[in-house]
């Protein structure tokens, strides 16, 4: 091997044997401590119990690290990714944590009580996320995280992919309805606009039915108020009877 071989080889069989080793760890294994012993239990607490499900994610990321080195891939801005990663990190654990609150991962034969999804991290992040935007406006933010660390990390244009591939799945689905059922929704939806039809004319004709009535009793009320009062003739009274000496 030459000599300038020998550096790049060594970043990748030592970050490829750490992603190894981590997946170890990572793997329950019941009543036995860990299939590395006590220290692979240790890094398996620590890792479950801080980042929960996304625990997996470092060993996953010390991979594709490897495997970038192993295919000479540039690897540009580094701090920009490693912020990327921070902030996946976080807002997955918050979505974990606010989906499947207290929820946990291991049953108690396995010696990991108290490992929720959402891990430590989530915990603490997503109670007080929910404390002040509600548990839809924390799902909302991490979203928009999880949105962020993708042009962190260069891989936005995967979103924009993935944007189209389900705007092409709804296209391909509203073709299909109309090759097998468009018939039953054309009738579904004729018969919805004549319900509305009939519904808006009844609401007019009683619309016109109450306008006439009050009209009517507004017209009764008025000439009961401007019709002219009966004469009345005083009856004759007896004609005074004068006293004679």
């Amino acid at each position: 091997m030459a000599k300038n071989e020998r550096h790049p080889f060594l970043v990748v069989f030592l970050t490829g044997s750490l992603s190894l080793l981590t997946v170890l760890s990572l793997v329950p294994t019941g009543l036995k401590p860990n299939l590395l012993g006590n220290v692979g239990s240790g890094t398996a607490y620590f890792l479950y119990s801080s980042f929960g499900l996304c625990a997996w994610a470092f060993p996953l990321v010390l991979f594709l690290v490897a495997f970038a080195r192993f295919k000479d891939a540039p690897f540009s801005k580094p701090g920009m990714k490693v912020l990327g990663l921070f902030l996946a990190l976080g807002s997955l654990c918050t979505a974990l944590h606010t989906l499947f609150p207290n929820v946990q991962m291991f049953s108690p034969s396995q010696m990991r009580e108290g490992v929720e999804w959402g891990g430590r991290l989530g915990r603490v992040v997503g109670d007080r996320m929910e404390e002040t935007l509600t548990r839809f406006g924390t799902m909302v933010v991490c979203l928009l995280v999880l949105v962020l660390s993708a042009w962190f990390l260069e891989k936005e244009d995967h979103l924009v992919r993935a944007a189209q591939g389900v705007g092409g799945g709804f296209g391909r689905a509203a073709k299909w309805f109309e090759e097998h059922g468009f018939e039953a929704f054309v009738s579904a939806q004729e018969k919805a606009v004549r319900t509305f039809a009939d519904w808006k004319a009844r609401k007019q004709e009683r619309k016109i039915a109450e306008e006439a009535r009050q009209k009517i009793e507004a017209g009764s009320s008025l000439s009961k108020r401007t019709a002219r009062p009966e004469t009345v003739f005083p009856s004759p009274q007896p004609a005074p009877v004068v006293a004679t000496v």
